[in-house]
């Protein structure tokens, strides 16, 4: 459904509903649910299906002739403390440049922007999805 709907107010509201949710911190019943031997999960985007399905819906946005954009929603719905665990986790940072790779200039712009005063912190990374980021982000501008 979030796939094929075209803009329409009640995709926006659909965006940033799922935008909200991942936005925010996982609450610690959530994180013991998530967690196992092989995950550690503090925020949504590092559980692995959530992660997918993310990755899948800012990849539409490419497809899409107009907005409304997953990607905004994210852009404008990301709790300042929780962007910073993602361009922490991999996970995260590669979600971010999916972001960048839609190739649409309203999130390209958007997503530089919110991201200028994290640069330090994404150089600091030591994960390929940080790299990426600040590579992308370097040839942004």
């Amino acid at each position: 459904i979030l796939k094929f709907c075209e803009g329409t107010a009640e995709l926006s509201a659909a965006f940033k509903a799922v935008a909200s949710v991942v936005g925010k911190h996982l609450d610690d019943e959530t994180q013991q649910a998530f967690n196992s031997d092989k995950e550690k999960i503090t925020h949504w985007v590092e559980q692995s299906a959530i992660h997918m399905t993310l990755k899948k819906l800012i990849q539409f946005d490419k497809q899409r002739a107009q907005p409304p954009y997953i990607s905004q929603a994210l852009i404008d719905e990301v709790e300042d403390e929780v962007l910073q665990g993602w361009i922490s986790c991999n996970r995260g940072a590669f979600l971010l440049v999916n972001m960048l790779e839609t190739e649409k200039d309203v999130i390209a712009t958007a997503l530089s922007e919110r991201l200028e005063d994290y640069r330090k912190l994404i150089q600091k990374q030591k994960n390929k999805g940080a790299d990426l980021l600040d590579a992308k982000l370097s040839n942004f501008k």
